[in-house]
């Protein structure tokens, strides 16, 4: 599945093979994914390790386990945050 440009993260000229598409917005840049995507397909179209991000969907904490389980809408907001570490 190819869902967005890996080097351009977050476009809003996603490629969609085959099959419908559904209308979202990943860090409150409209995509298109694929019918059926999940949120694991996105983080893995898009080269993120799952261990070392947060992800919320409209707004509510989604935990890694149920990534996979997770199913994406039209409609949907999508934010990958990347937390800081150090000091």
């Amino acid at each position: 599945m190819q869902l967005i440009p890996k080097k351009s993260h977050y476009t809003s000229q996603a490629v969609v093979e085959g099959g419908a598409a559904v209308k979202i917005r990943i860090d409150d840049q409209p995509v298109e994914v694929p019918d059926g995507a999940t949120v694991a397909d996105v983080l893995e179209d898009l080269g993120e390790a799952v261990g070392h991000l947060l992800v919320e969907l409209n707004g509510v904490y989604v935990y890694p386990e149920d990534h996979g389980r997770r199913r994406l809408h039209p409609g949907d907001r999508l934010e990958i945050i990347y937390p800081a570490f150090g000091g």
